[in-house]
């Protein structure tokens, strides 16, 4: 659910964890000759080694993240339009768009305007939400507002077009709670807020 995440061992040993608003769809035992997992959202993938068995992820959008024994992340969130792979350890097949990529560690998939490119990863911390951990690199406020209603499992209402918008580089601990989050941002920009608890609403003025 929205501001949760959850840990969970497949039938081959290969641990997943589940960022908040995710969902993996997985068979209670591998068969045939391949290990085949269906995610929506985003997740972190620890892949027990199997030469024989390749163990695939699918995304909403049919794309394919192809694996040996790897250690590595998928967002792939339905709803909007973004697919990206990260490779911590190991390799991994990334097909989308018509093109498929070897990854190398510390390197990432991205699909952007319907084309993939392989960058190289220049910031961890984004990766450590499995940590208790949510970071954000020069991300636009309004941007870091929309991942915290994922992150905390409630609602923000605010109008981009009245509110400032300036691009942070932030770091809260998921277990602070969101109020200690917008007092933190509230340091760089200047708003109030209004907390609904009847409603788990915060309307930003």
């Amino acid at each position: 659910p929205r501001g949760g995440m959850y840990l969970l061992t497949l039938s081959d040993s290969t641990r997943v964890w589940l960022n908040a608003d995710s969902r993996l769809e997985y068979p209670l035992a591998f068969s045939g000759n391949m290990r085949e997992v269906k995610l929506k959202g985003e997740a972190y993938f620890e892949v027990v080694r199997n030469t024989g068995r390749p163990f695939i992820v699918y995304t909403p959008d049919d794309e394919q993240v192809e694996v040996l024994g790897t250690k590595f992340y998928v967002e792939a969130y339905s709803g909007t339009k973004k697919f990206e792979t990260a490779l911590i350890e190991g390799s991994v097949r990334v097909r989308a768009a018509n093109s498929q990529f070897i990854l190398q560690p510390s390197y990432k998939a991205v699909l952007k305007g319907g084309k993939m490119s392989v960058e190289k990863i220049t910031d961890f911390d984004i990766y450590r939400w499995r940590e208790g951990l949510i970071c954000f690199k020069n991300r636009h406020f309004s941007e870091i507002l929309e991942e915290l209603k994922k992150y905390y499992g409630v609602h923000i209402r605010f109008d981009a077009a009245k509110i400032n918008n300036p691009v942070l580089t932030v770091k809260f601990r998921l277990s602070d709670g969101i109020e200690y989050a917008l007092r933190v941002l509230q340091k760089d920009v200047r708003f109030k807020y209004v907390r609904n608890d009847e409603e788990n609403t915060f309307v930003i003025k």
